[in-house]
């Protein structure tokens, strides 16, 4: 899997989703997610960073059917 966001992939319906959440999906080409986090309210970044600091939260959402739509999708099916 690539570490490039690559906006080009991004259906309308989620990029409509990404920017009625103040995240403008062009900007943040070949970014870090850290750029990613920074660009979003603080309240939510906590969230995420919370998330991502709980090894069995962070599993069982990433084991989802929904999340591995949304990871294939945002950074495609290399291997």
């Amino acid at each position: 899997m690539s570490n490039n966001f690559d906006s080009s992939k991004l259906n309308e319906e989620t990029k409509r989703l990404l920017k009625s959440k103040g995240i403008n999906p062009e900007i943040f080409q070949n970014n870090g997610a850290a750029e990613l986090l920074s660009s979003i309210n603080k309240t939510e970044a906590a969230k995420i960073n919370s998330i991502l600091n709980d090894r069995q939260a962070l599993e069982q959402i990433l084991s989802s059917d929904r999340a591995k739509a949304v990871i294939k999708q945002l950074f495609g099916n290399s291997k």
